[in-house]
């Protein structure tokens, strides 16, 4: 079990040195409180800290965001920080029952509240980071907030835990399902679409010039309408996959209790009961998927290859070069993860977070421990060390990721990142840029660019 650096810092910047890629900053003395997170554009860099103290109903927090030489705050909490592109810093924050969203130099709201997706976050960017989109509420109405443009108001906006609005990569299209009238819509650039009982999936192509989404008609079939074509009716529709190309479009459907895959509308199958995680492999040349039989047994599909049964499957894998998989499973009583050939455990508990090392293929997961105390926490696995134990919260989802030099692992909770040294096995607040990663050692602000 390795120990978390607990690390309390202060407000400021009193000195800038730089070691050879890296740069490095010390923070003075003028403030004193927990650091919760930081972040960077490899130029820039800003963190959040939180002041403890004894209130009258117990304990109070403060929450300040630290941008250089520039401090936002007190907030009464926060959610969401990071960079969009090399010059505009984004940070969610409440304060006296209100959200605020900070866009750069652009304050957005207040607001009731703020819709959060399945990845904890309430805000979402174009892929060149320009562009920003979230849902929130004023009032009992729910709008669309894309580039600073208010779109609405609406009954209800929903996400079915998907990201909403969804931006495509060029940020020149959105899509957001939305009630009005006890009805469900879709809501693209192009205007509104429907009458649904209901929008379960949206998908644009990484091209951006596709975009899908499955519905269920007022009469209860699934269709799936795919640039205003309409496919169905089915007994259902699930996993929506592009290839990262673009050229191959998949998904599941169940037709009189039989589960078929759609690739490019070929229909092969049939496939038990359900389909379950649709994975392509790098090359775009290698498919993989589970599926579910009678009798609760699952299987996976590679090729010709058919693996199992298990009593269930997840987190199917392809490693950088495309030759093999790696996927986790139950059988009997115990859980492993297969990789290179061979079962690896048993496993306490059912393995998440499952993300595999870019240079050497070696996996990384997360178990929950369950003590029987208030507080939830994690371990981190990775060769056969844990790290940890790391605090969280249920019913959230975690992110685990690796650097692109396999040097670092970052684990992202519902408001802390932790970066773990694979090498030294500490464990810091830190976080990954696209250029590198930064954390703080002590009373230093480190960002470490990769080694070109």
């Amino acid at each position: 079990m390795r120990k978390i650096i607990i690390i309390f810092v202060a407000f400021g910047i009193s000195l800038c040195t730089i070691q050879a890629q890296k740069k490095t900053f010390t923070i003075d003395e003028r403030w004193v409180g927990k650091v919760e997170n930081i972040v960077t554009n490899g130029i820039d860099f800003a963190y959040v800290t939180k002041e403890e103290k004894e209130g009258l109903m117990g304990m109070e927090y403060s929450y300040y965001i630290i941008q250089k030489d520039k401090t936002f705050g007190p907030f009464d909490d926060f959610s969401q920080i990071e960079y969009s592109s090399l010059d505009k810093l984004v940070f969610l924050v409440n304060l006296n029952d209100k959200s605020f969203v900070y866009h750069g130099e652009t304050k957005l709201g207040p607001y009731d509240g703020l819709s959060r997706h399945f990845n904890n976050k309430c805000l979402n960017f174009s892929q060149d980071g320009k562009k920003l989109a979230f849902t929130a509420s004023i009032g009992k109405l729910d709008y669309a907030i894309i580039d600073g443009v208010l779109k609405g108001p609406y009954d209800d906006i929903y996400s079915f835990g998907q990201i909403t609005p969804l931006l495509s990569n060029d940020g020149k299209k959105y899509a957001f399902p939305v009630k009005i009238d006890g009805n469900i819509y879709i809501v693209t650039e192009n205007g509104k679409k429907g009458k649904y009982s209901e929008i379960y999936n949206y998908i644009f192509s990484p091209d951006s010039k596709i975009f899908a989404y499955t519905y269920v008609s007022l009469n209860k079939s699934d269709y799936l309408s795919m640039n205003g074509k309409e496919y169905g009716p089915y007994n259902g529709i699930n996993d929506l996959t592009f290839s990262s190309d673009s050229k191959t479009f998949i998904y599941c459907i169940v037709d009189n209790d039989n589960a078929y895959l759609i690739m490019n509308d070929k229909k092969y199958g049939p496939f038990g009961e359900m389909i379950f995680d649709i994975t392509l492999s790098p090359d775009c040349n290698r498919l993989a998927f589970s599926y579910r039989i009678e009798n609760d047994k699952h299987y996976i599909k590679l090729g010709d290859e058919k693996l199992g049964p298990y009593k269930s499957v997840g987190n199917i894998l392809f490693t950088n070069d495309s030759k093999n998989i790696v996927y986790s499973f139950e059988s009997g009583d115990s859980y492993y993860i297969y990789n290179n050939n061979q079962p690896y455990g048993p496993i306490k508990e059912f393995p998440s977070d499952l993300v595999l090392n870019p240079i050497n293929s070696k996996f990384a997961f997360t178990n929950a421990i369950y003590d029987g105390g208030d507080e939830n926490k994690i371990l981190v696995f990775y060769n056969d060390k844990s790290f940890g134990p790391i605090e969280t919260e249920w019913f959230t989802y975690d992110e685990l990721l690796f650097d692109k030099n396999g040097k670092y692992l970052v684990y992202n909770v519902l408001k802390n990142s932790y970066l773990l040294n694979l090498e030294t096995d500490e464990i810091f607040i830190g976080s990954l840029y696209k250029d590198g990663v930064v954390y703080i050692d002590g009373n230093q602000i480190i960002i470490e660019p990769y080694k070109k």
